[in-house]
């Protein structure tokens, strides 16, 4: 007996396909469309997403700066007002200077702490803030020595720490002003 080899079909041409093939060819064609533009839309919202987070630092950074443009002259103010008080000797109103020092410089540290600033500004605040405990204490001790003497470092503590908030806060107002980058 002879066996015979079955022999394969001839090819057949690539326009001679039935409907499942060609479906098959289209559905492959549409899928690579699809990928494509998925990835298109990927990068799209990849970029919208870098301008969002972009824009919400800047905005964080205006509003921190309008805050401190408004704490940073109260500062001031009190450090006006303990000069006035101690003059007067008036225990009780040097007490509350700095107690409102110590608040409002509290406040302005925090809202600094989250934003590019040269630590030594985050120090001078924070040993005004200790110096006007000090000096607020010494108040509350009998000894004799006249405001001027129990308060003077503190003052010296806060007129530096306020100026280093100034010039903080002069260029970081431009800063904010111009979009948050150093243009």
């Amino acid at each position: 007996m002879i066996t015979t080899m079955p022999v394969a079909p001839a090819p057949r041409p690539w326009y001679d396909l039935n409907w499942v093939e060609w479906s098959n060819i289209v559905g492959l064609v549409l899928t690579l469309v699809g990928l494509g533009f998925t990835w298109w839309q990927a990068k799209g919202a990849a970029n919208a997403a870098r301008a969002a987070k972009e824009a919400v630092g800047i905005t964080e950074l205006q509003l921190r700066t309008n805050q401190l443009m408004i704490l940073v002259p109260q500062l001031r103010t009190l450090i006006n007002e303990l000069d006035v008080t101690s003059a007067e000797e008036g225990i009780t109103h040097v007490q509350r200077c700095l107690d409102k020092w110590r608040s409002q410089a509290s406040i302005i540290n925090g809202l600094l702490l989250h934003v590019d600033v040269d630590k030594n500004i985050l120090i001078e605040i924070q040993q005004s803030i200790g110096l006007a405990k000090t000096a607020s204490e010494s108040l509350h001790q009998g000894k004799e020595a006249p405001i001027k003497t129990k308060t003077r470092k503190a003052r010296t503590s806060m007129t530096s720490a306020c100026d280093s908030l100034d010039v903080w806060l002069g260029k970081n107002m431009t800063k904010a002003l111009i979009g948050g980058s150093d243009k």
